[in-house]
C-alpha cells in the first residue's frame, strides 16, 4: 500500500472506501489524493454529529483521518492514540491544528478518565487487538 511513497506522505493507512454512485465530498486540493481513505473516515465518523464534542480516536495510524475530521467536522477537541511511539512522533510533526492531540497509549488501557470524551471512534483497528472485550469496557 505503501509503495511508492515518500516516507512523510503516508498519513492514512486505512483501506479505502467508495460508494455507488461515489461519495461527492468537497475535499481541499491537499486532501484529493487521499479522496478514497477520508471517504471511509466521513461514512464512519458523520454517524454522529461530532461538532462542539471531545473526540478520542483510538488507534490513530498516521493520523489523516484525525487530521481531516479536525479540520471538517468542527470537535471541541480531538485526541489521537495509538500504540506506536514512532507513529506518534510521526502524527505530532505532521499534524499541526488547534484542538488536535497525538498521545501514544494502548487500547485495552487507555490513558484517560472516565467520562472524558463525548465520542470514541475507530477505524479499521479493533479487530487486532488481542483482548478485544478489554477494549470495549
Amino acid at each position: 500500500m505503501a509503495r511508492g511513497l515518500g516516507a512523510d506522505e503516508l498519513v492514512f493507512i486505512n483501506w479505502a472506501y467508495e460508494e455507488d454512485p461515489p461519495m461527492d465530498l468537497l475535499l481541499e486540493a491537499t486532501d484529493e489524493p487521499d479522496r478514497c481513505h477520508i471517504n471511509l473516515y466521513h461514512r464512519t465518523a458523520t454517524q454522529a454529529d461530532l461538532s462542539g464534542k471531545r473526540v478520542l480516536e483510538v488507534s490513530c495510524g498516521h493520523g489523516g483521518g484525525a487530521s481531516y475530521l479536525t479540520r471538517t467536522l468542527g470537535p471541541a477537541s480531538y485526541t489521537a492514540l495509538d500504540l506506536n511511539p514512532a507513529g506518534i512522533k510521526f502524527c505530532q510533526q505532521r499534524h499541526h491544528l488547534p484542538g488536535l492531540d497525538f498521545v501514544q497509549g494502548d487500547a485495552e488501557d487507555l490513558p484517560f478518565e472516565d467520562e472524558s470524551f463525548d465520542v470514541v471512534l475507530n477505524v479499521e483497528a479493533s479487530h487486532c487487538y488481542p483482548r478485544f472485550p478489554v477494549f470495549l469496557e
